[in-house]
């Protein structure tokens, strides 16, 4: 897997916001370092390739799993401020 290559890019580039496709358990069990810097995440770890995350450094306002689809795939909405702009996610 690319955990590392995931971990490297994100530690030198320190992005504020990353959306993660394809999520298992075997990524999130190897990504935890993100935990502490990204204290407003959600995820929804899948055994198939429709698991999917979000971490956010911004105070999210909303962050929830959504289901828009009738074949029970997984989305994530979220709302924060970015300066004096709510943005949706």
């Amino acid at each position: 897997m690319q955990y590392k290559k995931l971990m490297d890019f994100v530690l030198q580039e320190k992005p504020d916001i990353i959306v993660l496709q394809e999520v298992n358990e075997d990524w999130v069990n190897n990504i935890k370092v993100l935990f502490e810097r990204y204290p407003h995440r959600v995820i929804k770890a899948q055994h198939d390739n429709f698991g999917i995350a979000v971490f956010i450094k911004l105070e999210a306002l909303v962050q929830k799993i959504v289901d828009l689809s009738e074949i029970e795939i997984p989305s994530i909405k979220s709302k924060f401020n970015v300066g004096d702009k709510i943005v949706h996610l």
